[in-house]
Order: C-alpha cells, then sequence, then structure tokens
C-alpha cells in the first residue's frame, strides 16, 4: 500500500479523493495509536504556490495567546477566506469526523502563521477544547525545510508522551486530537527557514454552509 499518495487533494479547481480499501482503517488505526494522522500533499503544488505568494506580500501582525505563546498572523481576510472555503469541502469534513469519532463537525477555520527562527515565537503546552472545536489542524506552507518546530502531544494529568510530528513535507496535512485529557505544543523553530502554516479546528457548529449566507 502506498502510504504517500494523496488520499484526497485540494486544488484551485476542487478536490480529488483517492480513498482505497484499507485506508479509513489505517487511518483510525493511526489516530487510536499515536492521536493525529497525515494526509500527504492536502494542498497541491499550485494551491501551496498560491497561498506561498500572498504569504510573502503580507502584511504579517503579531498575535499573542495568553495561554500558549506568540506567533506571526498573516492578515489577509480574501486569501484565508478562500483557502477556508476549499477546505469546507464536505468530503475532507465527513474524512475527520470517520477517522476521530469526535461527532458531527459543521465547519473549518484557519488562519496562516508563522514561528521564525531566532525568536521566541512559539506555541507552550495548551489544549484549545473550546468554542466547538474538535479536531486541530496544521498545513505546512513553509518556504523550505525548517528545523525543530515539531508538534507534540501528551496526557494532561500526567504529561506522559502520546505522539510527536514534524510536518516538513510541503502541503502536507496532520489532523490531531484536542480533548481534556490531551494538550499540544510547537517545538521552538531552529535554522534557516520559518514554520508556516495554514492551522485552526474543525468545529462542532457553526454549518459552513450558513456562514455563506449571511456573508
Amino acid at each position: 500500500m502506498n502510504t504517500d499518495r494523496p488520499l484526497i487533494q485540494l486544488s484551485r479547481r476542487g478536490v480529488r479523493v483517492d480513498l482505497q480499501a484499507g485506508d479509513l482503517e489505517r487511518l483510525q488505526a493511526d489516530w487510536r495509536r499515536q492521536h493525529f494522522i497525515r494526509l500527504p500533499r492536502l494542498f497541491d503544488a499550485e494551491l501551496v504556490a498560491l497561498v506561498q505568494a500572498g504569504a510573502r506580500r503580507g502584511p504579517w501582525e503579531i498575535n499573542v495567546h495568553p495561554y500558549s505563546g506568540t506567533e506571526q498572523v498573516l492578515n489577509a481576510p480574501s486569501l484565508i477566506g478562500m483557502i477556508d472555503f476549499q477546505f469546507n469541502t464536505p468530503a475532507l469534513l465527513r474524512l475527520a469526523e470517520s477517522v476521530s469519532g469526535c461527532g458531527h463537525i459543521g465547519a473549518f477555520f484557519g488562519r496562516i502563521y508563522r514561528l521564525t527562527p531566532g525568536t521566541d515565537e512559539g506555541h507552550d503546552w495548551h489544549g484549545d477544547l473550546r468554542a466547538g472545536r474538535r479536531v486541530a489542524v496544521s498545513v505546512n506552507l513553509s518556504e523550505g525545510v525548517f528545523e525543530g518546530g515539531e508538534l507534540q502531544l501528551r496526557a494532561t494529568a500526567d504529561e506522559r508522551p502520546l505522539g510527536a510530528y514534524a510536518n516538513t513535507g510541503l502541503g502536507d496535512c496532520v489532523l490531531f486530537r484536542l480533548g481534556t485529557d490531551v494538550e499540544h505544543r510547537v517545538l521552538p523553530v531552529t535554522g534557516a527557514f520559518a514554520r508556516q502554516a495554514y492551522a485552526g479546528w474543525f468545529l462542532s457548529e457553526p454549518e459552513y454552509a450558513s456562514t455563506l449566507k449571511r456573508g
């Protein structure tokens, strides 16, 4: 089984799904074992290049999370809205439900952030389980292979390590578990390249279609 092929891929032209026999069961087993899954090349090369070009234009702003740390976020509502639209394809929402077993997912909303080497930017241990959040997501959009920046998960009660992954594959996506019993962090970034990602949360509500009608 080729575990590095895109199981689902988003592009400016739509979504392509290539889930074959055993893929869903493998993803569910990975989720139970390590509390995260990887979706290779969820963003195709053209979509990655489009987002990277927007990130170069900026502007970037400092965002301070009182519970986890500091990051830079891209202030580009039109670009973020376009990616949110692509990400809310029903096929991806239903896949997240099936893998995580978290119940109904109504929408996904994200941001583009980066953590720069040689700064105090980073995400310390935190939980994120609030405001209807069910599953967390990070898609790698970095301009080069960053060093450090590993996603780590641990048990809340005894700080036992649960899983870890440095998502350095361009366009690759990591979905990871949220819960009262699990926390996560992102280690400081080193080397020559920033860790740049489209990241956010699958939510139980609202329904994404209703936000389009209101907007």
